[in-house]
């Protein structure tokens, strides 16, 4: 069971779904989005916490001004990843 959070990231808030217990796991969702999670993600949640966090832009996650390019994107996650502790 995955649960929905948003969060905050360099003034940008996304949508986050999580589910498990472990070691994390982080899932990038591809140029179609992440409407749901994938079923197969499913699986994993029994050995890792999967997180499926849906990329600035995307879904209902906010359109950010400083979003330019994929390098934009990578620091972004940069800074998820160091908030989250990871």
């Amino acid at each position: 069971m995955f649960e929905e959070e948003w969060l905050t990231v360099n003034d940008c808030k996304v949508r986050l779904r999580r589910g498990g217990s472990g070691p994390a796991l982080l899932y990038l969702h591809g140029a179609n989005g992440a409407a749901k999670v994938p079923a197969f993600l499913e699986s994993f949640t029994n050995h890792f916490e999967v997180l499926v966090p849906e990329h600035p832009g995307f879904g209902e996650s906010d359109i950010p001004d400083w979003l330019e390019n994929i390098h934009d994107l990578a620091y972004f996650y940069s800074d998820f990843l160091n908030q989250r502790g990871l």
